[in-house]
């Protein structure tokens, strides 16, 4: 199946009702309203001071290792991650090692639940290169379906790909540019379509 501009995000594959519900938050209702979502968290988050996070949020945080062990209540590894005074502990299920090492600078972006960050992705980089999850749709979940749609799209989606995948803030900043001079000559040809018509009733109307 080929996506389309209009297409429910609903019937792309892997949105399933929890997913499109979050989605629906955001006023993402088709395929086009997904390729044009520009959240500023996504492709420029900021990082979130552990003194401000709170239960249930979706956060990016950095600081460093400074202490690792097992988890014994569901199986894993447990890191935490200081910066400052304050730090936070970040949990992975299902882990047969460590996935950090510590004193290790690392940034870390994930769900804040139950007084853990709960199987967080991470990395070193800086925080420019790193995608957030802050507005409701985890960024897992958001790419999971933009990685859907541009394997099935049945029009030219390159500019939107650079858009949501840019590789670095200027490769991001020119895509954008792109798409919005796309917009403004789209735009215009419309304008003048509908300028030329009602030249062409004018003419007709005065039997010309």
């Amino acid at each position: 199946m080929a996506y389309s501009w209009t297409t429910p995000i609903t019937e792309v594959k892997g949105v399933g009702p929890p997913s499109a519900k979050k989605f629906r938050k955001l006023k993402i209702h088709t395929v086009g309203d997904l390729l044009e979502h520009q959240p500023k968290s996504y492709y420029l988050p900021e990082i979130t001071p552990m003194v401000d996070v709170r239960e249930g949020q979706h956060v990016i945080i950095r600081g460093t290792v400074t202490a690792t062990g097992r988890h014994y209540g569901r199986g894993g590894w447990t890191a935490t991650i200081s910066s400052g005074y304050s730090s936070i502990k970040a949990v992975w299920f299902g882990y047969n090692f460590a996935p950090v090492r510590r004193h290790e600078m690392i940034t870390a972006w994930g769900k804040y639940r139950h007084g853990h960050l709960q199987q967080p992705e991470h990395g070193c980089a800086n925080v420019e290169e790193i995608a957030g999850g802050r507005y409701g749709v985890h960024t897992a979940m958001m790419r999971s379906a933009l990685r859907e749609v541009f394997k099935r799209y049945d029009i030219d989606w390159g500019w939107y790909y650079n858009m949501h995948n840019p590789g670095s803030r200027e490769k991001y900043k020119a895509a954008v540019a792109r798409l919005k001079h796309n917009e403004l000559l789209l735009l215009h040809l419309a304008m003048e379509t509908r300028r030329r018509a009602a030249g062409s009733v004018s003419v007709e109307a005065i039997g010309i």
